[in-house]
């Protein structure tokens, strides 16, 4: 699998023997974590910090039950053997979710470096599976696992407990490698052996290989010898592993150079041979069920290198077609959509498949296409057409210190826990609400970000015009309409890269796709208005008619909805109104009905209910009829497809009477800019508007003066306008915001002045960054003026200032860019604030900038701060300890990992790998 920029270099980087991830690798000990808003990841961290990212289970986990059904296409998931680490995830959820679980990654010993930036994964095989003092037997070309401690060894939450301390050295867990599955019972092969009994039905695969695990397959399928290697590791993992039925080889990429690994012209023959040769072997020890799968990449010249159909021919039973990253910012030469079913640009997954199928002739139950739990991120980018994406980027460019690109003020584009990718329980939290009523909608947390939707590539995407950021990926609406695709495609599945970061929406939209049905009596979450959320630049009626792949004669599910609950003001014989028009399916016939039993608070055989076989009914009270305060009526709405097929929602109208009146709301319009320049666009919004009763609101903008430009959805909270359309003249625009509760509504106006683009100076504007917000005494840091910008592209000078803390010596401060050190302060924690004044020789702007310095005293004991001086006092380091290391500084044990402050393996100066000192010990100073 491609997506291993950060996954494999956090592999083994909690392991009690000592850090493995290298100090070159972007992994999460040195890499914080920014949130979408932010847009760009700056510089990595000090590594002695501690910085963690977002978490899988801060989001709710929604996983619906399925009936099973033999007769439909399968979904299977990739799941990592290193989400145990800093993402602290665990498998514990998805017993009886797939039914086929691909455990990811293990690989050959004598694995070289195939790609720079991620060497961890290959020296865990040297330094722990594949070292001669671990494992004597070991040999070049042998499968192995990648992580004996997150294997065999870790404790993995709500499924299995730590391996006892007596069982915790290497060459034992190298011995219980070898056993098999009836000696572990700790680590993520304990726990898929507890998935296995939890949900007997789920088959278990493991993968070997990945982006940076590649490089020796082409020197092992070279030769018959070193075929034979591996073919005997891969029996033996099959006879000691009884739980596992299916193998996936992921070869990255047969018959192409790519970075560092090996490659022949012949390949492809000798990959021909290895499947041959590794199916007749599974056969003669008596594993003839036995799946042989492969990953492969879809783009053309990727599966004729492979000779896919071949591969078939030879013993392939499932090709994992990687029908993703067709797009990323480092390696894209174009915008573009990353996982898109329908041509968009040079790929897409119906492009793939139709080759496959058209001109390979492979059978289609042979294959299977992905789908992505992740985003691929561009900043600095314009999106110039909705539909079909059209737009542009900029790609980092400068390398780091670690040769890994960034932009010029040393950010990298903005991502969860890898360089512009956010995954999707990440981008659930900080983009989107989720819920069965309203389906998937933005959140307020950024406001300008935009969900949209290219009709020609099916795919989804948000974009900020204002940030210049933009994300594709996957949606629950994506992945059922290629869940749709495969049926009808008559293909063999779909699977998604990976587990580890869905949330069960994905994987619930998948199965709606092929055809499941949801078990009854589950708790599950009715997905029909999740999976029909389009972006907001088309309509619901394209927006079904896409999801079901065109066509016009294809329906949604069945699928009932009676609306938002309702609240208002009761007022005697008032008509209230209720809305069904939500609900899906074909030639729907609608049944309201009250819920007698369940009213309250007025005789329910008083209650007037009108057009009740109509999407939209009348509730009415008579004013003769006797009531309380407060008035509870549930109305059930029943919803029956023309096959007989039924549904049914409720919801519950709230009338308050008594001395309750409703109150007007208050309208608040406001503009992120006042003044623009012809040809940009500015952000109307309406999020400071309220409702003292806490009623909804509905928005409506309108234009009251000025040239008319474009609005188009009005009746947004926020909207964007661009001004390309007026005269390149002065203008005034005024815009009139009205709200209302459904009873009251109240306006507010804002006022825009455009200048002509061209027509006189036009003021720069200051930006000031600073690559570390929060460091500690001594160290330093860069104060970065160069995303300052001038309209007119004047030569713009620069000038800094401290306006807050102790002084410092800034050097040249007419720089653009200076380093400050922090040396010369008193020792104490303060902030620090800078400001730039930035001129265009006739207008300056100016923006201020903060550093927190914290103090490198601790306290300790007399005529020093520290309590301890290595090794004295080990064993007995807790969280707060502050100990010396001659040599190496003074450091403070700290965090959820302290335990290790007694590790050997984790000790500064110590450790093998200094990267992961920083997982338990914060640095003070030397």
């Amino acid at each position: 699998m491609k997506l291993q920029k950060t996954q494999l270099s956090i592999l083994v980087g909690l392991t009690l023997m000592s850090g493995l991830a290298s100090a070159a690798t972007f992994d999460r000990a040195d890499v914080r974590y920014l949130s979408p808003s932010e847009f760009a990841q700056r510089q990595p961290e000090d590594p002695q910090k501690e910085a963690f990212g977002p978490l899988n289970f801060d989001s709710a986990q929604v996983y619906n039950h399925y009936n099973p059904d033999t007769s439909l296409p399968k979904v299977e998931a990739y799941m990592s053997n290193w989400g145990q680490y800093g993402r602290k995830w665990s498998p514990k959820n998805i017993a009886g979710v797939y039914d086929t679980i691909v455990f990811s990654f293990m690989a050959m010993c004598g694995t070289g470096v195939g790609d720079s930036q991620i060497t961890s994964a290959v020296e865990s095989l040297q330094k722990y599976a594949c070292n001669p003092t671990n494992n004597p037997s070991a040999k070049d070309f042998e499968v192995i696992t990648t992580d004996p401690w997150g294997d065999i060894a870790a404790a993995i939450p709500g499924m299995v407990g730590l391996i006892d301390w007596q069982q915790m050295e290497m060459p034992t867990l190298m011995q219980k490698w070898y056993q098999g599955q009836n000696a572990i019972n700790n680590g993520y092969l304990g726990a898929l052996k507890k998935l296995k009994q939890d949900s007997p039905s789920t088959k278990m695969a493991f993968s070997i290989g990945g982006w940076s695990l590649s490089e020796p397959f082409s020197r092992m399928a070279a030769t018959k010898a070193n075929r034979d290697i591996f073919v005997e590791s891969v029996v033996n993992i099959f006879s000691h592993y009884e739980m596992f039925s299916q193998v996936d080889i992921d070869w990255e990429y047969p018959g192409i150079q790519v970075g560092g690994n090996s490659w022949l012209p012949e390949d492809s023959d000798n990959y021909k041979e290895l499947i041959k040769e590794l199916r007749i072997a599974l056969n003669n020890a008596g594993k003839r069920d036995v799946k042989i799968a492969i990953a492969a990449g879809a783009p053309k010249d990727k599966m004729d290198a492979s000779d896919l159909r071949g591969l078939v021919d030879n013993g392939v039973d499932i090709i994992h077609l990687m029908t993703y990253d067709f797009f990323g910012n480092e390696w894209a030469e174009e915008l573009n959509h990353h996982s898109n079913l329908y041509p968009g640009g040079d790929w897409s997954v119906d492009t793939s498949v139709s080759y496959m199928i058209d001109e390979l002739g492979i059978d289609p139950k042979n294959i299977y296409i992905g789908y992505a739990n992740y985003s691929r991120n561009a900043a600095h980018a314009e999106v110039t057409s909705f539909s079909p994406l059209r737009g542009s980027f900029e790609k980092p460019t400068h390398p780091d210190s670690n040769g890994i690109p960034t932009f010029d003020d040393g950010r990298y584009t903005g991502g969860s826990w890898e360089r512009g990718t956010y995954e999707w329980y990440d981008i659930q939290q900080e983009f989107l609400e989720i819920n069965s009523v309203d389906g998937l909608k933005m959140n307020n947390s950024h406001p300008g970000y935009q969900l949209l939707t290219d009709k020609e590539a099916n795919a989804d995407y948000i974009y900020s015009e204002n940030g210049k950021f933009f994300m594709s990926f996957d949606t629950p609406r994506s992945v059922y309409a290629k869940a749709r695709y495969v049926k009808e495609k008559g293909l063999g599945g779909i699977f998604n890269w990976m587990a580890d970061y869905d949330t069960g929406y994905m994987v619930n939209a998948a199965r709606e796709g092929l055809g499941y049905k949801p078990k009854a009596g589950s708790s599950n979450i009715d997905m029909t208005n999740i999976i029909y959320s389009c972006g907001e630049n088309i309509t619901r009626e394209e927006c079904i008619e896409l999801t079901n792949l065109g066509g016009g004669s294809s329906t949604p599910p069945l699928g009932a909805n009676a609306g938002s609950d309702v609240s208002a003001q009761f007022v005697a014989d008032k008509v209230y109104r209720l809305d069904g028009s939500a609900s899906t399916g074909d030639d729907i016939i609608y049944k309201w009905s009250i819920k007698k039993r369940l009213v309250e608070g007025v005789d329910p055989a008083l209650i007037s209910l009108r057009q009740a076989r109509s999407v939209s009914p009348k509730i009415s009270i008579p004013a003769s009829v006797e009531v309380e305060e407060t008035i509870q009526i549930p109305v059930k709405l029943e919803v029956t497809a023309a096959d007989g097929e039924k549904a049914n929602d409720t919801v519950i109208l709230t009338l308050t009477s008594g001395d309750a009146v409703n109150h007007k709301p208050v309208a608040e319009a406001t503009v992120d800019k006042t003044e623009v320049v012809h040809g940009t666009s500015f952000t109307l919004s309406g999020s400071g508007s309220s409702d003292p009763d806490g009623d909804a609101l509905t928005y409506r903008w309108r234009q009251i003066s000025g040239e008319s430009v474009e609005l188009g959805n009005n009746t947004r909270e926020s909207i964007t306008v661009n001004t390309e359309t007026i005269d390149n003249i002065d203008h005034a625009l005024k815009f009139k915001l009205t709200v209302s509760d459904g009873q009251a509504s109240d306006t507010s106006v804002v006022e825009i002045n455009v200048s002509p683009n061209g027509g006189g100076n036009q003021a720069p504007v200051a930006k000031a960054n600073v690559d570390h917000s929060s460091i500690n005494h001594g160290e330093t840091f860069r104060l970065n003026g160069r995303r300052s910008t001038d309209a007119d592209g004047d030569t713009l000078t620069y000038l800094w200032e401290q306006v807050k803390g102790d002084r410092v010596n800034l050097g040249d401060a007419t720089q653009s860019r200076i380093t400050v050190n922090t040396s010369s302060l008193n020792n104490v924690d303060q902030p620090l604030t800078f400001k730039l004044t930035v001129s265009d020789g006739q207008d300056t702007d100016s923006a201020r900038v903060s550093v927190q310095v914290s103090s490198t005293n601790n306290g300790g004991t007399p005529g020093g701060d520290f309590e301890y001086e290595y090794p004295t006092g080990f064993g007995s380091y807790v969280d707060g300890t502050v100990v010396k290391f001659p040599g190496h500084g003074v450091y403070q044990c700290f965090g959820a990992w302290a335990a290790h402050c007694n590790s050997q393996g984790y000790q500064p100066g110590v450790a093998v790998d200094p990267s992961h000192v920083s997982q338990q010990w914060k640095f003070l100073h030397n």
